[in-house]
């Protein structure tokens, strides 16, 4: 797959990236075999597309034929975050059945014993040697 030729499609995508004097400069040492100007005419047919389609939009948003500036984001206080993680942290923990008003902390993991340690090691050896065995055969 890596080694194939871009499509038509790939080449007409990235040539709708450039500019007129670039797809020149591009084609300039390709062979003449009307490849470019086809190429061009399909780049600039996206082009007025592309325009067409940009006036239509700030015409719906209410412009006169400008693109539309990017809104703003609302800037939340420190004080309205924290509120909003409370909020958040009482309907999680009433989603998992919690009574509680905040979340449930985690409860400590408790050691091994001795015994149990030489268990799972002993176990986690026959289990190697098992696996071993089966590689070697």
């Amino acid at each position: 797959m890596a080694g194939r030729p871009p499509g038509l499609r790939t080449l007409v995508r990235a040539l709708g990236k450039l500019s007129p004097a670039q797809v020149r400069q591009l084609f300039k040492k390709a062979k003449p075999s009307g490849q470019l100007e086809r190429l061009e005419h399909e780049r600039d047919k996206h082009m007025r597309a592309i325009q067409r389609l940009e006036r239509q939009m700030a015409k719906l948003s209410g412009g006169n034929n400008q693109t539309v500036a990017p809104k703003r984001r609302w800037r939340l206080s420190v004080e309205t975050r924290r509120k909003m993680a409370e909020a958040a942290k009482r309907r999680w923990s009433k989603a998992n059945g919690s009574t509680s008003e905040g979340a449930k902390p985690k409860a400590k993991r408790r050691p091994f014993s001795a015994e149990t340690r030489a268990k799972m090691a002993e176990a986690q050896k026959r289990r190697w040697a098992k696996a071993k065995a089966t590689v070697g055969s």
